[in-house]
């Protein structure tokens, strides 16, 4: 998985270090060598975090189904072993 996310980012990688130039028109006049810096934002997070800030449901009580969006293991079997 590593592997393919870095294959399939890598311009992403390069265009965000070395940003992008090009003629840019804006309203009828050309500006030449316009060098555009991207920004993406990246937030690592665990589970609870992740939930807060999508605006997921949080509880993870016993009568909530799933625990987790990821897992498809009931709550009340998420205790056991076998």
């Amino acid at each position: 998985m590593h592997a393919m996310l870095d294959h399939v980012l890598a311009d992403l990688i390069k265009l965000q270090k070395e940003g992008q130039k090009w003629d840019l028109i804006y309203n009828g006049r050309t500006f030449n060598n316009v060098e555009f810096a991207f920004f993406v934002p990246f937030i690592r997070c665990d589970t609870d975090e992740a939930d807060k800030l999508c605006g997921a449901y949080t509880n993870r009580t016993a009568r909530v189904k799933q625990l987790c969006r990821h897992c498809c293991c009931p709550t009340d079997q998420s205790d056991n072993v076998t």
